[in-house]
């Protein structure tokens, strides 16, 4: 019995450095993509426009959105919203792009929420994929 435990051991040992090294082996993807959705990035373009105007500081955001300016959560939230293109982040400040002005604009949001949408890169390139 003691022998079948220490074969065991082995097993599992020699599964685990295979395992680890099949990993090794596999890259991370380079596709840039957000970890929110649309709707989210479109809420915080939302708020900077109604709020601000066109600029504001990620600590002016967070009291606009009512949520803690040192939350991971909230700064993934606005980095997000650059991926989408609605924004450009820079050193503690948060502009709007000329996209993210016209998605705050109701007479331009349905255009414009496509237009976002596919400026994600991943979700450009399952577009084209699957399109027709």
């Amino acid at each position: 019995m003691a022998k079948e435990r220490v074969e065991n051991l082995r097993d599992a040992k020699a599964s685990a450095q295979e395992s680890s090294e099949d990993a090794d082996k596999r890259q991370r993807s380079t596709i840039q993509f957000p970890y929110s959705d649309l709707d989210d990035a479109v809420t915080i373009a939302k708020a900077i426009h109604d709020s601000a105007g066109l600029e504001c500081t990620i600590d002016q955001l967070a009291a606009y959105l009512r949520v803690s300016v040192s939350s991971g959560a909230f700064r993934v939230r606005a980095a997000n919203t650059a991926t989408f293109g609605l924004t450009e982040n820079e050193r503690g400040s948060i502009r709007l792009t000329d996209l993210g002005r016209r998605i705050s604009d109701t007479t331009q949001e349905t255009a414009a929420r496509v237009e976002a949408f596919l400026t994600v890169p991943l979700y450009a390139r399952v577009y084209e994929h699957f399109k027709g």
